[in-house]
């Protein structure tokens, strides 16, 4: 995407040093996030190398990936980077029961948690997640795989080629994002209604 261009999906926001902060306000909700202290080609670099990452881990299209965190700064990248290489992020906020996440995130593979009290919550209904493969912490610690750790393995095996063809594919009504509202399903979110509500709310 042009930086004169309207994006059609979500990680086209990361062309945008102003619609980069404008997710980040969306998804973060922090009224204290400055212009000077965004700088977009941060923002790009770190989804990318979270795509690459992802990508490494053989993640497909469409494949959810659970991301269990309150809205914080890095779930910028977090969810940009699992955008961006087709599979989707399912939204949860750390406030739910045992028994609402195992309904929710049945099936996924990769689960991204926020800190090691999370983690420790999780660890008593892990065995009954057959699915799940890869655990990473946002805050790193508890001797499993961390964010920086992720993004550092995405730096290995970067991949320009593989991502590229992901992206391709991707189009402005594809699911971008599983919200959690309530009840025994996440809500899917186009690429189209989340920008819409972006830019015009």
């Amino acid at each position: 995407m042009r930086y004169d261009e309207t994006p059609t999906r979500v990680f086209d926001l990361l062309d945008s040093q102003e619609l980069t902060l404008r997710y980040i306000h969306y998804l973060t909700r922090d009224a204290e996030v400055r212009r000077q202290d965004v700088r977009r080609a941060d923002y790009r670099r770190r989804s990318t190398w979270i795509s690459y990452a992802l990508l490494h881990r053989n993640v497909q299209r469409g494949e959810g990936v659970g991301v269990v965190s309150s809205n914080r700064t890095e779930c910028v990248c977090i969810n940009l980077g699992i955008m961006q290489m087709g599979a989707t992020p399912i939204q949860l906020l750390p406030n739910l029961t045992a028994e609402q996440y195992l309904l929710l995130l049945k099936g996924v593979r990769v689960l991204i948690l926020e800190d090691g009290e999370l983690y420790r919550r999780f660890r008593r209904i892990m065995p009954q997640m057959e699915s799940l493969k890869y655990v990473v912490l946002v805050d790193g610690k508890e001797g499993v795989d961390s964010l920086h750790g992720l993004v550092e393995e995405g730096r290995r095996f970067a991949n320009d080629e593989q991502l590229s063809r992901r992206k391709s594919l991707i189009t402005t009504d594809d699911i971008c994002l599983y919200e959690y509202r309530g009840g025994t399903c996440p809500a899917p979110l186009s690429h189209k209604r989340m920008l819409s509500m972006m830019l015009e709310g």
